[in-house]
């Protein structure tokens, strides 16, 4: 097992994670990260917050960066409306 570290940056602020949890592989970690990044994706749309260049780092105990899930990668892709307003 190994323990990672998920340090989220959001807008300006970094928050870092000095708990960690450990897990089997990396794919479980990041798989556990994009869980944790959906939930701030939805609380972030509740209250109408912008997630431009938010995103969660996974490290491991050296602080050697593996992964990023960014945030704005888990929203559906925006549909352009061809509506003209002409009925």
């Amino acid at each position: 097992m190994t323990r990672y570290f998920f340090h989220l940056y959001r807008a300006d602020t970094f928050i870092q994670d000095f708990e960690g949890e450990e897990f089997a592989s990396l794919d479980r970690a990041k798989k556990e990260a994009v869980e944790a990044a959906r939930e701030l994706v939805a609380t972030a749309v509740r209250m109408g917050q912008p997630i431009n260049g938010d995103r969660i780092e996974i490290c491991d105990a050296a602080d050697q960066r593996h992964d990023v899930v960014r945030l704005a990668d888990l929203l559906p892709p925006r549909r352009i409306s061809t509506f003209d307003g002409n009925i």
